[in-house]
């Protein structure tokens, strides 16, 4: 029988051993109100300003070259800070006020500290389903700011007087675009009124393309993401959900898809209202965990692992040599040529370019290993996302320069240097631009499609034998 003095030695042994330590930790020690400076990495949808100060991007070197003059930008940008849709706003009237009810009926079993259950008693539901991913203020402001800082770059550029046919600008169908163009133009120019805006066709093979491209959407879209769902069944996420479930001291634990309505209102919040009471659900590494589990699945969607995914991208890149070529050639007086679109347009264009490619895949399984990845979306595609290639002429010659997120960039894998030569630009835009065959690209093949069309069919078949056999047994009783 063990002795009381053998029982103290055994707790105090425990007590001072790390792994003790690890387990006791969890929550109770992180409290969100109190962090002057939470971790904001909410992939594709951190905000434009937040993303820069992550990666002090803005106007970090001068671009200027007293023997350079600047002839025309090509510039294509995501859309702004936008609302949730209204699927996501409706599951986050199903779940929260659930969950604050619970945390406030049992605020002494939650690992919350007082000031997070403070600001999340005072939470109500701002949003409204019918917000559907419409642009919000700081959206417009990303947008205005951009385009200021772009008068900024090329003063002398834009010291001419601006005449309506200098410029073609063109949106997605969707009205975020549409409200992105309009704030940039608005900052670009001081007001948006009298400026012609395009909008794009239902089928827009230009900006839109992931959404017309049959090989794409058969081949990756409509594929199981698997290591995206192996790595939310991971020790890693797992991890996260076992601390989110303990942090509230939940009777009937919640499982990844309210963890991630929870997330998103956090995201959501902040970047509309620099307030996200539900951010204090998490911790700083529950964040990047998340992070990453965004990160891979639009690794796998939008970029290198699927050769459909890149050459899909032929009508955009056609499009941008289209003008750089016509601008150096003096065929098109146009200054300026606007696009906006959507994380997925600008992802699979990064792409397109060699931008951001990692020697490993991402993985459901090297989370540890890829912490330092190129590929984060919280740095190169948040909202307003953008790339500019500006078309400079240089006593004889002409060269390109490309801007990522107001910052000079190097092409790698197209430029030797930050400066392009015309003929860099011109080996890698062009044949892309002259055997770009979107049909061709996109087309299902027959063994595929025959495939698909057979299934239905087969179905029917099968129906009709069971019936057939059902009504023999009928007659033969």
């Amino acid at each position: 029988m063990n002795s009381p003095l053998q029982y103290v030695f055994f707790v105090l042994f425990a007590l001072n051993s790390e792994s003790f330590a690890k387990m006791v930790e969890p929550s109770q020690s992180y409290c969100y109100s109190s962090d002057i400076k939470p971790n904001r990495n909410y992939a594709t949808k951190t905000t434009y300003f937040q993303s820069i100060n992550s990666s002090n991007s803005i106007l970090e070197e001068s671009t200027n070259d007293s023997n350079c003059t600047v002839k025309f930008i090509y510039y294509l940008s995501r859309h702004g800070t936008r609302h949730n849709g209204d699927k996501g706003i409706r599951e986050w009237q199903q779940h929260l006020p659930k969950l604050r009810e619970h945390i406030l009926k049992f605020p002494n079993k939650t690992q919350l500290c007082q000031k997070d259950i403070e600001i999340i008693a005072n939470w109500s539901l701002r949003m409204k389903p019918e917000d559907d991913k419409d642009l919000v203020e700081t959206g417009k402001r990303e947008q205005k700011f951009i385009a200021q800082e772009m008068r900024k770059r090329f003063p002398d550029f834009f010291a001419q007087n601006d005449l309506l046919e200098d410029y073609e600008f063109r949106h997605s169908k969707e009205k975020r675009t549409r409200d992105s163009a309009l704030a940039f133009l608005e900052g670009l120019f001081g007001t948006s009124n009298n400026v012609q805006l395009t909008r794009s066709p239902e089928k827009d093979t230009l900006l839109h393309f992931y959404k017309h491209c049959d090989k794409y959407i058969e081949e990756v879209q409509n594929k199981p993401r698997i290591e995206y769902d192996k790595f939310l069944k991971g020790p890693e996420m797992q991890a996260v959900i076992k601390r989110v479930n303990e942090r509230l001291a939940l009777t009937n634990p919640i499982e990844y898809k309210t963890l991630e309505s929870i997330y998103d209102n956090c995201v959501f919040e902040y970047g509309i209202y620099n307030d996200a009471p539900w951010c204090s659900v998490f911790q700083r590494e529950d964040i990047n965990i998340i992070e990453y589990a965004e990160d891979i699945k639009y690794y796998w969607e939008d970029s290198y692992p699927h050769k459909v995914t890149v050459e899909q991208t032929c009508k955009l890149v056609s499009d941008i040599w289209k003008h750089l070529r016509n601008a150096k050639e003096k065929k098109d007086k146009r200054k300026i040529v606007g696009r906006w679109a959507h994380s997925a347009t600008m992802n699979t264009l990064y792409t397109r370019l060699g931008l951001y490619k990692d020697e490993k895949q991402l993985l459901h399984n090297n989370y540890e290993q890829q912490k330092d990845r190129r590929w984060r979306t919280t740095l190169h595609t948040p909202m307003s996302s953008s790339i500019a290639f500006v078309l400079l002429q240089c006593k004889d010659d002409f060269t390109v320069r490309a801007f990522h997120m107001e910052k000079l960039i190097k092409l790698d894998g197209i430029c030797a240097e930050k400066n392009c030569k015309w003929s860099e630009i011109e080996g890698k835009f062009k044949p892309i631009a002259d055997n770009c065959n979107f049909e061709e690209i996109c087309k299902v093949s027959k063994g595929d499609s025959s495939a698909i069309a057979t299934k239905p069919f087969i179905q029917l078949i099968t129906l009709m034998t069971l019936i057939s056999i059902s009504l023999r047994m009928f007659f033969y009783v």
